[in-house]
């Protein structure tokens, strides 16, 4: 009779007779399986990063291009914001700033609007962000009216919005009283605000 303990080469733990083993293969097996799925969750977290990263990055871009180029397009928009010529003002241009609150937040929006006549530029910040364009016929005073393009967050994600607004411009109150239509997200609102010079 041989000693009381022997190990196999790939056979396990003998114990006593060579016919009597332990399963360390089946060990080893469990071993080696459980080393394979903590790769599988590695890989699973690596992916859900990525993914999540995407997301962002994308979320980002939405809100970056939509707060600086409302709906124009993307290169004459980059042309735009690495240019170092700024667009010549109007003669007796003025500049109108208003704050519109609600219960979701508030967006404050200023417009350059030529008195004499002509294209109505702006910008709206805030809870919802874009670029406002439009325009005034000074000579007849019958109105001003425009539209605007841009996001909106909710719940920080930020979601295209745009809107359509109209109103007049009052000289003697320096006042400029405006009503909106604005959508976004499968939603839309109407409203009216005020804008000051």
């Amino acid at each position: 009779m041989s000693s009381d303990k022997r190990i196999g080469e790939d056979e396990g733990l003998i114990l006593g007779n060579p016919g009597d083993t332990i399963g360390l293969n089946m060990a080893e097996k469990v071993v080696g399986s459980s080393s394979e799925a903590g790769g599988c969750a590695v890989s699973a977290l690596i992916f859900l990063l990525i993914v999540a990263g995407i997301i962002l990055g994308v979320n980002f871009g939405i809100g970056m291009y939509g707060r600086n180029c409302g709906d124009e397009p993307i290169f004459k928009c980059l042309d735009e914001m690495f240019s170092d010529e700024k667009p010549a003002e109007q003669k007796g241009t003025v500049t109108a700033k208003g704050v519109y609150t609600h219960e979701q937040g508030s967006a404050n929006m200023t417009l350059k609007i030529p008195l004499e006549g002509g294209a109505v530029t702006g910008t709206v910040t805030g809870d919802c962000g874009g670029k406002v364009t439009g325009s005034y016929n000074g000579k007849d005073k019958v109105g001003i009216s425009g539209k605007f393009a841009g996001v909106c967050t909710v719940f920080l994600v930020n979601v295209p919005a745009s809107a359509t607004w109209g109103g007049i411009v009052n000289e003697e109150s320096k006042t400029v009283p405006i009503s909106f239509t604005g959508s976004g997200g499968g939603f839309s609102h109407s409203d009216s605000m005020s804008l000051s010079y």
